[in-house]
């Protein structure tokens, strides 16, 4: 009879994140996330689950079909440099533009400041380098479940995934930023 019968897995909920390093310009830029996978780099560390699980470029791993429920971003403590953002650098991420593509179709374009950060609210900055004086500042309720809500869309398997973030000014310090698309995941087909 050839192959045993194949197990298949249900749908479970599984964010798509990954991790992006906003370097130091003088003016408007725009930086990209799912452009560099996991062992891809960011600054001189290789990429591991702690910056992405994203394992191509721009696409689900394997046979997966994601149903996205929501956002969150969130500027780390420090960079994976050992750098701390300054309070301009998380000004001008908050005043940047998310702009979101699925198979090259635009699906959504929301203000960076309206994507909380999932829990992670807490982020520590420096108004001097190298630090001398340090304050904090967060992004709305640290829970889990404070992620900009979307009505629901699916992402098939192989559909490119384009995530960009403008920012309208200058970035002081190299500073390193999380985008998490949230939602269920379940094998094409099911």
């Amino acid at each position: 009879m050839g192959n045993a019968t194949q197990t298949r897995r249900g749908p479970m909920t599984q964010p798509f994140y990954d991790t992006i390093q906003v370097p130091i310009v003088a003016g408007p830029q725009t930086v990209n996330f799912f452009g560099n996978p996991k062992g891809g780099a960011i600054a001189a560390v290789v990429k591991d689950y702690h910056h992405t699980n994203a394992l191509m470029v721009g696409i689900l791993p394997g046979n997966v079909v994601m149903t996205v429920e929501g956002y969150s971003l969130h500027v780390r403590e420090l960079s994976t440099t050992g750098v701390r953002p300054t309070l301009v650098d998380i000004m001008a991420i908050q005043q940047g533009v998310i702009y979101i593509e699925i198979a090259q179709k635009p699906v959504q374009r929301i203000l960076a400041a309206e994507i909380p950060d999932a829990g992670a609210a807490l982020s520590y900055f420096s108004n001097i380098t190298p630090a001398a004086t340090e304050f904090h500042t967060n992004r709305g309720i640290a829970s889990i479940h404070n992620i900009h809500k979307i009505r629901p869309y699916n992402i098939d398997p192989g559909e490119m995934i384009q995530v960009a973030l403008t920012i309208p000014s200058a970035i002081a310090a190299v500073t390193d930023v999380t985008f998490t698309m949230w939602g269920t995941w379940s094998e094409a087909g099911l």
